[in-house]
């Protein structure tokens, strides 16, 4: 059958951010979205969140399967397609970008 992962949002005001894995797929859903670093103390590489306006993912969520829907809180699975491309190419240039 068809494999399925999932992503985590987390609501911070008007964005919904993703963090690492989760990042790298809504980057290449959500075209524009804004990606930022943080140090983590112990953490050898930059952590990469992206951040996409409510207004923008709200139909977006309409349209698939949340596993876990919470106000602050979303679960979804999220099709193959976003997983084509290679994360760790694609962390690298997020770094790059950013930095």
């Amino acid at each position: 059958g068809i494999t399925r992962s999932s992503s985590t949002f987390y609501n911070i005001g008007t964005y919904w951010v993703a963090f690492e894995r989760s990042a790298f797929r809504v980057d290449n859903i959500f075209q524009g979205c804004e990606i930022s670093l943080f140090i983590v103390p112990g953490y050898p590489e930059y952590v990469v969140m992206a951040s996409v306006l409510h207004d923008d993912v709200d139909d977006y969520f309409r349209k698939r399967i949340i596993h876990y829907d919470k106000p602050d809180y979303k679960v979804l699975s999220i099709s193959p397609i976003a997983l084509n491309g290679n994360y760790y190419r694609w962390h690298i240039q997020a770094v790059k970008k950013v930095l």
